[in-house]
């Protein structure tokens, strides 16, 4: 989980060639910024494992088009602002990243990096697949509506704000980017959580999930 390296790449490319119970995770974070970023994020960007050299990134990225990589989490960390702008070394490890996850894999996407339905099936197919959810992960009768509509234009792309985040601990590495896609709706089991991009007050949206192992 969280590769973040091009030499473990290497590594789990050799050992799928002979042993197909093995499975990768990396995150966004890791797909978008590289150590170019550290000079301008700072504190902001300070995870574990920590974000690579540019070098790194490009290999991550050839890693989930190929199908190194199987799955993309998230790292949700939202610790305060205040927590993270201590001395680096005791600034705790994290960044909220659950937000803009989407968005940072379909601008990537129309970069051209992978397919629309590469992202589909690393955030959504692999991981139900993998660990054998129930009635998740897919588009299909029977299975729970968990969807997300959103609008995609590229030539006008929205600049994130801290006025358009969502979590309580009220700021993001992703400030000042620029995005071409817009969350419209999102449903969880069938409620919408999100409409015309405004969350909802949904008192407990979620149930628990269930297994076939």
């Amino acid at each position: 989980m969280h590769i973040s390296t091009a030499e473990e790449i290497d590594l789990i490319r050799e050992a799928k060639k002979t042993q197909s119970h093995i499975t990768a995770e990396t995150c966004p974070n890791y797909l978008w910024f590289d150590d170019r970023d550290y000079e301008r994020l700072q504190y902001k960007l300070k995870c574990n494992p920590a974000i690579k050299a540019a070098s790194d990134r490009t290999a991550l990225l050839q890693a989930v088009r190929e199908g190194i990589i199987d799955t993309i989490g998230t790292d949700h960390a939202p610790h305060l602002l205040e927590e993270k702008q201590q001395n680096y070394l005791q600034s705790p490890s994290g960044l909220p990243s659950i937000q803009f996850s989407l968005a940072v894999m379909v601008e990537l996407a129309l970069q051209g990096t992978f397919t629309l339905p590469t992202l589909v099936e690393r955030m959504c197919h692999a991981p139900a697949r993998i660990y054998g959810i129930e009635q998740r992960g897919f588009i299909r009768e029977g299975h729970f509506a968990d969807l997300v509509l959103i609008s995609i234009d590229p030539e006008h792309k929205t600049t994130v704000t801290t006025e358009q985040l969502a979590g309580k601990c009220g700021w993001s590495p992703y400030e000042g980017w620029e995005f071409s896609t817009k969350v419209e709706y999102t449903w969880v089991n069938g409620k919408a959580v999100v409409a015309n991009s405004q969350l909802q007050n949904i008192e407990k949206p979620g149930i628990a999930l269930t297994y076939k192992r």
